[in-house]
C-alpha cells in the first residue's frame, strides 16, 4: 500500500478531517491534501512527522511488507494486564470523556468509597436477643442478649433462614 493510502486509512481511523491533520503537523492543508491524493511525497523530516503524529513506524507508513499498524498504548496495557474486555472498554471511555465528565465520576467513585468506609467505620452496635438452649433437663429457654456491629447484622441478614424445624430436638 503506498503511503497515500495510509495516510488516508491513518487520518480516518483517527477521526480527523484533512484540514485538522494538516493544521496538527503544522503544514497547508493543500500540502497534506497532496500527499493523500499522491500527487506529492513528504521528504523525510515530514514522513517522521506524520509516523509521530499517527503513532506508527515509518516503515509502517511507507507501506513496508513486514511493518504492522502498532498496537494502541491501551490494548498493549490490555494484554499486559491481563484485562477483561469489559475492563478495557470502561477505560477507552472513560480517557474518551471530557475533563469535566472525568472529575464527574472521579467525584462518584470517590462518594461511594467514602460512604462504605464511613459505613466500615461507623461504631453503631446493635443490642439483639437471641434464644439459648437452658437447661435440657428443665426444658427451659434462656433468652441472651447480645451486642454487635452493622458488618456482623449484614453478616446474620445474609445467613439463609433453614426454618425453626431444622433446629428442634426430636
Amino acid at each position: 500500500m503506498a503511503i497515500d493510502n495510509i495516510m488516508k486509512e491513518l487520518r480516518e481511523m483517527k477521526g480527523l478531517s484533512m484540514s485538522k491533520a494538516a493544521l496538527a503537523l503544522e503544514i497547508p492543508k493543500g500540502t497534506y491534501a497532496s500527499y493523500e491524493y499522491g500527487q506529492r511525497e513528504p521528504n523525510i523530516e515530514m514522513i517522521n512527522k506524520i509516523a509521530n503524529f499517527y503513532g506508527v513506524t515509518t516503515d509502517y507508513l511507507l507501506g513496508r511488507p513486514e511493518a504492522k499498524l502498532p498496537e494502541s498504548p491501551i490494548d498493549e496495557f490490555a494484554r499486559a494486564e491481563r484485562l477483561k474486555e469489559l475492563e478495557k472498554i470502561i477505560i477507552k471511555e472513560y480517557l474518551a470523556l471530557g475533563n469535566e465528565e472525568r472529575e464527574a465520576v472521579l467525584d462518584f467513585i470517590r462518594n461511594c468509597i467514602k460512604k462504605e468506609e464511613e459505613r466500615k467505620n461507623s461504631q453503631e452496635t446493635y443490642i439483639i436477643q437471641r434464644a439459648a438452649r437452658g437447661n435440657p433437663n428443665l426444658n427451659t429457654p434462656v433468652v441472651e442478649t447480645i451486642e454487635i456491629t452493622a458488618d456482623e447484622d449484614e453478616m446474620i441478614d445474609n445467613i439463609p433462614d433453614v426454618g425453626l424445624d431444622y433446629f428442634s430436638t426430636p
